[in-house]
Formats: structure tokens, sequence, C-alpha cells
């Protein structure tokens, strides 16, 4: 009976530990096909990123290609070696300056006039001709004659007056004479300025005289044809020294 009841025991036992083994399996099955589960969706999630990466990075490309193409496109304009700006004034006679060297007092001036043959007068380079030039091109002239006495020579031109900006109005006008400009100023500004043409004055006659180097330039203006606007072109912006002939 003793034995009996041993082996119900045991066998009971090796029941139970027979279907928890199977849970066990079962949980382990379930575990695995879950984590495999995860990484097939980590793996998917992965493909799509790199994906995105590749697709914005193309883009970002294609971009940078049309705007660098773009950019070869557009024609930069070209400057021309020594070449002056419109808008920069050119020092004449009579115009005064202020040339300062930095660091050396003896050497700057705080006012020079342009004499009538277009030079100034500066300490240790003597002479240099400065008529004709702009506030920079003047600036490095005056800075490669000190190098032989400065190893860098820093030099700022100023120009304080203006005062070769004139023009002459001659013949048949109110006030005849020369007259001193600060601006440009055109030809039927300038008429205006002197006041207006007479009664026995011929403004379609009217004539500009320029000087350009060694020779005397005529322009011929047309009055009537710059009031009604068939020849605006005519009314040119005067030149420091041009010279107004009313017959």
């Amino acid at each position: 009976m003793f034995n009996r009841a041993i082996i119900l025991i045991v066998a009971g036992f090796m029941i139970l530990t027979f279907g928890c083994s199977k849970k066990v399996v079962k949980n382990e099955d379930a575990i695995g096909e879950d984590v495999s589960v995860l990484q097939e969706k980590e793996k998917d999630v992965a493909v799509k990123d790199d994906t995105a990466k590749a697709a914005e990075t193309k883009s970002s490309d294609n971009k940078q290609t049309a705007a660098s193409t773009a950019n070869k496109d557009i024609k930069q304009p070209e400057e021309k070696k020594g070449s002056v700006a419109v808008d920069e004034y050119i020092i004449g006679s009579e115009d005064a300056l202020e040339i300062m060297v930095w660091r050396n007092e003896i050497l700057s001036r705080p006012r020079v006039v342009v004499r009538p043959d277009g030079k100034i007068s500066l300490p240790l380079i003597g002479d240099i001709h400065a008529a004709g030039l702009t506030a920079k091109q003047l600036k490095e002239d005056i800075e490669k004659r000190l190098k032989e006495y400065e190893e860098l020579p820093n030099v700022t031109v100023i120009v304080a007056e203006i005062n070769s900006y004139y023009i002459y109005i001659l013949g048949e006008i109110a006030r005849p004479g020369r007259y001193q400009l600060k601006s440009n100023i055109s030809v039927l500004q300038a008429v205006s300025l002197a006041g207006g043409f007479t009664n026995w004055a011929s403004p379609n006659s009217m004539v500009v005289l320029r000087r350009n180097g060694e020779k005397e330039e005529k322009i011929k203006v047309r009055y009537k044809k710059i009031i009604s606007g068939s020849r605006p072109e005519d009314n040119i912006v005067l030149k420091p020294g041009d010279t107004i002939i009313i017959p």
C-alpha cells in the first residue's frame, strides 16, 4: 500500500513537471516570435530612414547643381584695369586737396591747391600730377613715390574744395560770363542759370566748345528739338571748361 502511494506521488510529480516544461517551451517560443517581429519592424524602419535620407541628399545636390548652373549663366560685369567709375570726381586745376600721411605730420598737408599746370608739390617727392585723376588714383601715385622713403606709406586724399568745375556762356544771353559750379549741370540748366536768351538769340544755332587734350570739339545743340522731345540727347551734361556760344 505504501509503495503504491509512493508510485502515485512520483507519477503526479512527473505529470506536473512535464506540463510546466510545455508551458515554458510555449512561452519561450512566443517570446522568440515577438523578438523576431520587432527585429523585422526595426529593419523596415531603418530601410525607410535610409531611403528618405538618400532622397533628401539627392534633392539638395540637384538644388546646388541648379544654383551653380544659374550663377554660371549670369555674366558678371568685367572691371577694366585703371578704369574710373562714372560717379568718381575728377580732380582739376584750382581744386583744394587735403593730403594726410599716417603717422607723419611732416609729409601731411591740410591744404594743397592744384596749380594751373595740373600738379601739386609735396615734401620729399616734389611735384606730382593731380589734375585728371580721382582721389584714389592720386593716393596710389603718392604712395608709390613715398615707398622710396617709407616701407608701407598709408596716404589719404580728400577733395576739400571743388573749384575746377566752371563753364563759360557767351553770346545772346542775359548774363554772359564764367560760372563756378559745384555739381553737374546740363545745357538748358546753364542757360537758365545765365538768365535765358535775349530777344535776338538763335537758340537752334547754339554750340558747345569742349577741349579734349590739344583738340577742341564743337558740339551742336538744337534747342527747339530738345524742347519738343525729338532730340533729348542734345541736352548734354557740361564738363569743366566747356564754353556755350549762343549766336
